[in-house]
Protein backbone atom coordinates (compact mmCIF):
# COMPACT_ATOMS: atom_id res chain seq x y z
CA UNK A 1 0.00 0.00 0.00
CA UNK A 2 0.87 3.58 -0.86
CA UNK A 3 1.40 5.33 2.64
CA UNK A 4 -2.14 6.81 4.40
CA UNK A 5 -3.52 10.48 3.65
CA UNK A 6 -5.49 10.91 6.48
CA UNK A 7 -7.49 14.05 6.48
CA UNK A 8 -10.35 14.74 8.85
CA UNK A 9 -12.66 11.22 8.64
CA UNK A 10 -11.17 10.14 5.58
CA UNK A 11 -8.40 7.81 4.98
CA UNK A 12 -6.58 7.21 1.32
CA UNK A 13 -4.47 4.67 0.34
CA UNK A 14 -3.56 2.64 -2.94
CA UNK A 15 -2.74 -1.05 -2.18
CA UNK A 16 0.15 -1.95 -3.84
CA UNK A 17 -0.55 -6.21 -3.81
CA UNK A 18 2.65 -6.76 -1.76
CA UNK A 19 2.30 -7.01 2.43
CA UNK A 20 4.39 -7.20 5.07
CA UNK A 21 3.31 -8.81 7.94
CA UNK A 22 4.88 -8.36 11.45
CA UNK A 23 3.42 -11.24 14.09
CA UNK A 24 2.55 -9.22 16.98
CA UNK A 25 5.24 -10.27 18.91
CA UNK A 26 7.46 -8.66 16.19
CA UNK A 27 9.45 -11.69 15.53
CA UNK A 28 10.06 -12.84 11.57
CA UNK A 29 8.49 -10.45 9.50
CA UNK A 30 7.66 -11.99 6.00
CA UNK A 31 6.50 -10.87 2.57
CA UNK A 32 2.71 -11.70 1.41
CA UNK A 33 0.80 -11.92 -1.64
CA UNK A 34 3.50 -11.77 -4.57
CA UNK A 35 0.92 -13.77 -6.29
CA UNK A 36 -1.44 -11.19 -6.33
CA UNK A 37 1.55 -8.64 -7.32
CA UNK A 38 2.75 -10.63 -10.24
CA UNK A 39 -0.89 -11.22 -11.59
CA UNK A 40 -1.37 -7.49 -11.21
CA UNK A 41 1.33 -7.15 -13.80
CA UNK A 42 0.41 -10.06 -15.85
CA UNK A 43 -3.65 -8.58 -16.08
CA UNK A 44 -2.16 -4.86 -17.26
CA UNK A 45 -3.38 -3.96 -13.62
CA UNK A 46 0.31 -2.27 -12.84
CA UNK A 47 3.30 -1.79 -15.18
CA UNK A 48 6.32 -3.02 -14.28
CA UNK A 49 7.87 0.16 -13.20
CA UNK A 50 5.66 0.31 -10.23
CA UNK A 51 6.17 -3.68 -9.45
CA UNK A 52 9.68 -2.95 -9.17
CA UNK A 53 9.39 0.09 -6.94
CA UNK A 54 6.43 -1.95 -4.90
CA UNK A 55 9.24 -4.90 -4.67
CA UNK A 56 12.12 -2.35 -3.56
CA UNK A 57 9.76 -0.88 -0.99
CA UNK A 58 9.09 -4.15 0.53
CA UNK A 59 12.19 -5.31 0.63
CA UNK A 60 13.19 -1.97 2.70
CA UNK A 61 9.94 -2.39 4.97
CA UNK A 62 10.93 -5.74 5.65
CA UNK A 63 14.97 -4.61 6.40
CA UNK A 64 13.54 -2.11 8.83
CA UNK A 65 11.18 -4.52 10.30
CA UNK A 66 13.95 -7.10 11.23
CA UNK A 67 15.75 -4.36 12.62
CA UNK A 68 13.03 -3.43 14.78
CA UNK A 69 12.07 0.06 13.73
CA UNK A 70 9.13 -0.82 11.76
CA UNK A 71 6.08 -0.12 12.10
CA UNK A 72 6.07 3.11 12.70
CA UNK A 73 4.75 3.79 16.84
CA UNK A 74 1.82 5.62 15.37
CA UNK A 75 0.96 2.07 14.07
CA UNK A 76 0.58 0.77 17.56
CA UNK A 77 -1.58 3.87 18.69
CA UNK A 78 -4.69 2.73 16.34
CA UNK A 79 -6.33 0.22 18.33
CA UNK A 80 -9.64 -1.40 17.50
CA UNK A 81 -11.00 0.73 20.10
CA UNK A 82 -9.84 3.58 18.57
CA UNK A 83 -10.93 3.29 15.03
CA UNK A 84 -14.16 2.22 16.16
CA UNK A 85 -14.67 5.48 18.00
CA UNK A 86 -13.32 7.71 15.26
CA UNK A 87 -16.41 5.54 12.99
CA UNK A 88 -19.09 6.95 15.11
CA UNK A 89 -17.58 9.89 15.68
CA UNK A 90 -18.33 10.56 11.76
CA UNK A 91 -21.60 8.67 11.43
Amino acid sequence: MTPVVMTDHRWETTDLCLDVWVPADRSDPILLDEDDLEEAVREGWMDEATEWRTRRLAEELLREARAGRWPPQHVEEWTLERVRRRLDQSS
